[in-house]
């Protein structure tokens, strides 16, 4: 059996460069959906075209469901079915009109960021609706602790990140929401890239500056702890040319 290309070295570094070129599956978008790509496929099969390998034009970056219908038969038959009944085919009027539906609904997200005392949640607070889902880890941190909105147990963690993590997944799914609001450090570029892209969300990134926040939370429990993070921001912050910026 020949070796795939992408278990050399050449071929990993050739896919690392082709998913970071085009993150998002190239066939959910022409569908109109946002959905991180995950798998490199070659288009020409590279068992039958080992030229075209490493050729970008002949690799095209796909999710995994993506992926794994290409390797099916009957991709391109309109008819075709796969093991749940529905259409495989994009093509498939059943599934444009599901692709329709899905943009029409597709919510408003927002990715709020900033450094602690920033004021991400005051921000949120007042332009949010009723009816809005706002998912800040703060407040999952004291709706399982019951205590003070800034004491965080560190045997609580764990919990914590699965219930944000939770609230996460059930977004790729469809729902009724609106509008949502997600608040989160995210100092860095690809942090927020990665949530816009999966969510097909906007960014605002609140550059309050590093002085002010430090009064802010002068009050706070572990001040020490809250300046160091607030300076640690400020050290990883990366612009991003998509981002919304202002301060609060």
């Amino acid at each position: 059996m020949k070796q795939h290309p992408f278990s050399t070295r050449r071929g990993r570094k050739v896919r690392l460069l082709k998913l970071k070129a085009n993150p998002l599956c190239e066939r959910c978008e022409k569908g109109g959906l946002v959905v991180i790509a995950t798998e490199v496929h070659h288009i020409k099969p590279w068992a039958q075209h080992p030229d075209l390998a490493f050729v970008e034009d002949n690799l095209e970056s796909l999710c995994e469901p993506c992926h794994d219908k290409s390797k099916g038969a009957g991709l391109g038959n309109v008819g075709g079915c796969g093991v749940n009944g529905m259409p495989i085919s994009a093509l498939h009027p059943w599934q444009q009109s599901r692709v329709q539906k899905q943009i029409a609904n597709k919510p408003e997200i927002t990715i709020v960021c900033g450094p602690p005392g920033s004021g991400k949640t005051t921000y949120v607070q007042q332009h949010c609706r009723p009816g809005d889902l706002v998912l800040d880890l703060d407040t999952i941190w004291q709706a399982l602790t019951g205590m003070d909105l800034y004491q965080k147990p560190d045997s609580i963690a764990p919990f914590v990140y699965e219930a944000r993590d939770a609230i996460l997944r059930r977004l790729d799914r469809p729902h009724d929401v609106k509008r949502v609001w997600i608040i989160k450090a995210a100092p860095k570029a690809q942090d927020r890239e990665a949530l816009c892209s999966r969510f097909n969300a906007q960014a605002l990134v609140l550059l309050t500056s590093e002085s002010e926040c430090s009064r802010r939370i002068a009050d706070r429990q572990d001040k020490g702890k809250w300046q160091r993070i607030i300076r640690e921001w400020w050290a990883e912050y990366e612009p991003r040319a998509a981002d919304t910026i202002t301060d609060a």
